[in-house]
């Protein structure tokens, strides 16, 4: 079976310092009896949410087929033992047929981007609402006595659709 290894490397390593952790990586995989099919840098993107006090991270995949015992193993091992170098992971079974499907990632864009953000006034003031347009005029007619309002009542309710149900 082939699972997937997604995993982020913390933006204070460099570009040699990523490879080094990408071989820590494939050691633990052949610790783990297991053989690399793909390994590869995806990309250098900012997180979703500070991790560690981190905004950025490098993304890793790796596709890889193992047995099963060895996995909680080695989840276990890279918790522990790589915490500094590797900021979060996910370990998954890769559906047969999607070992050589492209991976792209995409940034996250926040659901309201600081273009989009109300702005605080200078003295801690909550910001204004934008101004609505005025209420349209009331139109006011005669008042009406109450046997003409029944008449208007039951001539509505003759046009009822809801009649014909």
């Amino acid at each position: 079976m082939t699972h997937e290894l997604l995993y982020i490397v913390s933006p204070s390593f460099t570009d040699v310092e990523v490879e080094g952790v990408m071989k820590k990586m494939e050691a633990l995989i052949a610790g783990a009896e297991g053989e690399i099919k793909r390994h590869q840098v995806v990309s250098k993107l900012p997180l979703a949410y500070p991790i560690k006090k981190m905004k950025h991270g490098t993304y890793v995949l790796m596709h890889f087929t193992a047995p099963g015992e060895g996995l909680a193993k080695l989840e276990r091992t890279i918790r522990l033992e790589h915490g500094e170098e590797v900021l979060r992971h996910l370990l998954t079974l890769v559906t047969p047929g999607q070992e050589d499907v492209a991976f792209e990632m995409i940034q996250y864009e926040y659901p309201l981007a600081e273009n989009k953000r109300p702005v605080a006034s200078p003295r801690g003031e909550k910001p204004k609402a934008a101004a609505l347009p005025p209420p349209p005029p009331a139109v006011f007619s005669e008042p009406l006595s109450v046997e003409e309002l029944d008449k208007k009542l039951d001539e509505i309710l003759e046009d009822d659709e809801l009649k014909t149900v």
